[in-house]
């Protein structure tokens, strides 16, 4: 078991670890770059063995991500090293390193030529290949190709060829999804669409992103951060959305257009990055009350 204990600042969620505890084998590692550090723990099993007074158990499933100021270790074995923020302590032979899979999965750089985290991409290369083969005119076999390849799905999706993605399992859509020719879902985090979302052809959704610093693209680093789309979302062809954005409900996103940002509720966006043009009413009640009438 790893107690990290520590204190919180007002940059919160920047936390102050002032000391940690490792008593048994179940140890913790300090890693990353420049300030930026993780604290591995272990399974949440134990969370309640580690309600200790006056102490802050930080808890992401097992790992946490922070941004250090001061560390120290308990074990004999522990080895200095320095950060920007001071003096980082990391367990010896103990250490636990996380793989790489692992990284990416708590949204920390990550190395995407490592062979986990290709086999998940192997998989979207497999399942594309097969949806994209079957006739268009095949509908029961491609509805159950959408539903083999994505992670969850509604009723009645739509998904015309030439499709591609990263992963597959970290789509989520609602029901009635149309994704049109050639759009691209770069699921290497998860990708949350909700119900009556149509995606124009040449779109691409990307999750995953990659450094400014030539020397971290020479490392194939990657970093990824999830997309979520709301209900009765529009989009036209050749719209990108950049990693980490989220997009509300009854939303229309003009043709060509860049999302940086996330959008709120109700209005058409468009340009380069896309901005608000304009308000929308919602006439969904109005609609489902014609409907059960």
């Amino acid at each position: 078991m790893t107690i990290a204990r520590g204190s919180f600042d007002d940059t919160w969620p920047r936390p102050v670890i002032d000391a940690c505890v490792a008593p048994s084998r179940h140890t913790f590692g300090f890693m990353g770059r420049h300030d930026r550090f993780t604290v591995s723990f272990f399974p949440p099993e134990h969370r309640e063995d580690l309600q200790i007074p006056g102490t802050h158990i930080l808890f992401m499933g097992e790992i946490t991500k922070a941004l250090v100021k001061q560390a120290g270790a308990s074990s004999p074995n522990a080895r200095q090293g320095q950060g920007r923020g001071g003096h980082v302590r990391s367990i010896g032979a103990e250490e636990h390193m996380m793989r790489e899979i692992e990284k990416l999965d708590a949204g920390l750089e990550y190395d995407f030529w490592d062979e986990e985290v290709a086999a998940r991409k192997f998989h979207a290369v497999e399942g594309t290949a097969r949806l994209n083969a079957i006739p268009m005119t095949d509908r029961v076999a491609r509805d159950a190709a959408i539903r083999e390849l994505f992670g969850s799905v509604g009723e009645n999706p739509e998904v015309l060829p030439t499709f591609s993605c990263d992963n597959g399992s970290n789509i989520h859509v609602g029901k009635n999804f149309l994704a049109n020719y050639n759009v691209t879902i770069l699921d290497v985090a998860s990708v949350t669409i909700g119900d009556y979302v149509m995606i124009g052809p040449g779109t691409m959704i990307s999750t995953v992103n990659h450094p400014l610093s030539p020397a971290g693209r020479r490392k194939h680093l990657g970093i990824a951060e999830p997309v979520r789309i709301g209900d009765d979302v529009w989009m036209g062809g050749n719209v990108t959305v950049l990693p980490g954005v989220t997009i509300g409900s009854n939303v229309v996103v003009g043709a060509g257009a860049v999302v940086t940002r996330d959008v709120s509720d109700n209005v058409v966006i468009a340009g380069v990055p896309a901005k608000v043009i304009r308000q929308l009413e919602n006439d969904v009640e109005e609609w489902n009350s014609v409907r059960k009438a």
